[in-house]
């Protein structure tokens, strides 16, 4: 038997801007259509697959190391911190929306004296290097290739996860801040709506 381990679909994946990477794409609805068994991993997958194609897919949600990613109470808090999980330069994950609201809180009369945002990823350094730089009173450090335990130090060290995706399938570091206790704001990106509930 073969079966298709589906994370996030991957026809949203494709695009320049948001009405362009939620539209259909004919290749991979066309791709989908083959007689495969499916193994997805969120509900947004499982409604999505139904609708379709009409397929009843096996449900198996990813899941994380309780044993690393947990609250760390000797942790302590990096000051006015932010953590930000993905590739800045990948449009879907959100990154300049990010920035808009920074700026605009920046601007505002309950604006911060200095916002440390961390920007983490598992690709490789940018230009051969990790940044530091200072953009409107918020500081940012690119860091890449963490492991899961330094990645569990880091979230356990910063106050907030802000995961601003136009689409996941899952949206795994939420759920890592989330086993850790530290707060999280999220996008309605489809993933993460299997397991957040807005509040």
């Amino acid at each position: 038997r073969i079966y298709h381990l589906c994370q996030g679909y991957e026809g949203y994946h494709i695009g320049r801007y948001y009405e362009e990477l939620r539209a259909d794409k004919f290749f991979y609805t066309t791709l989908h259509s083959l007689p495969v068994n499916n193994i997805l991993v969120s509900n947004h997958l499982i409604n999505l697959f139904n609708e379709k194609w009409g397929r009843t897919s096996y449900y198996i949600p990813n899941g994380i190391d309780l044993k690393i990613f947990k609250p760390i109470l000797k942790s302590i808090k990096k000051k006015n911190s932010i953590l930000f999980v993905g590739n800045p330069f990948d449009k879907l994950k959100g990154f300049n929306f990010l920035l808009e609201t920074l700026d605009k809180l920046q601007s505002s009369s309950n604006h911060f004296d200095v916002l440390n945002v961390y920007v983490i990823w598992g690709g490789s350094k940018i230009g051969g290097m990790n940044l530091d730089k200072e953009i409107k009173n918020v500081k940012f450090h690119f860091i890449s290739g963490l492991t899961q335990d330094k990645m569990a130090e880091l979230i356990n060290e910063v106050n907030l996860l802000v995961s601003t995706s136009w689409y996941e399938g899952f949206t795994l570091p939420v759920l890592e801040a989330m086993a850790c206790g530290v707060p999280t704001i999220v996008t309605k990106n489809m993933g993460a709506e299997s397991f957040c509930i807005h509040n």
